[in-house]
């Protein structure tokens, strides 16, 4: 919000991506679960889908766009949260500093992509697994605590943010339990 040009729409620019994000996923979801049922056991978009079809090539090609856009996305969060860490004394502008976050960056890049290559055949799972244990964390776990601790002040008000912080770590608990047995 801080570096948005125009603090007053902000807001309502994010509910709309939000919104829009939110009913893309749900839509998808639904397609898939009515296309198909609940006999899904690979990967929709690369093992499932006949390959000779136009609007499965059009919905493999949008993923390969997607992966595209959101990794670097991903990776330039990564690269600034560890260049903070590691270089943050470091002197600005020299030579050494800039060729050391070239490395740094090339080195989480190459990470990446040796756990990719580690985890190919089971990376659905994978990115399953971390999805559900982070995932829930950010959406649910981390603001409650954040309510708990800066705003709530009457006992109802933390009784409530107990409760939801209860139901988050059960609910990832759970998700990751039906994701290990999968396995």
């Amino acid at each position: 919000m801080a570096l948005a040009e125009d603090r007053k729409t902000y807001i309502t620019l994010l509910k709309g991506c939000l919104l829009l994000l939110c009913f893309t996923y749900i839509a998808f979801a639904e397609l898939c679960y009515y296309t198909f049922g609940e006999n899904l056991n690979a990967p929709i978009i690369m093992n499932m889908m006949p390959n000779n079809n136009m609007i499965i090539v059009i919905t493999k090609f949008i993923f390969i766009i997607n992966l595209v856009f959101s990794y670097p996305l991903v990776i330039y969060m990564t690269n600034q949260i560890l260049e903070a860490y590691l270089f943050s004394s470091w002197k600005k502008r020299s030579k050494c500093r800039k060729w050391s976050k070239n490395f740094s960056r090339s080195m989480v890049l190459a990470s990446s992509i040796i756990v990719s290559i580690y985890f190919a055949d089971t990376l659905d799972k994978v990115l399953a697994l971390t999805g559900t244990i982070f995932g829930t964390a950010v959406v649910m776990t981390i603001p409650t605590l954040c309510h708990y601790s800066l705003i709530a002040e009457t006992r109802w008000e933390k009784l409530k943010d107990e409760v939801l912080i209860v139901v988050s770590i059960a609910v990832s608990c759970l998700c990751t339990q039906r994701i290990i047995s999968t396995w």
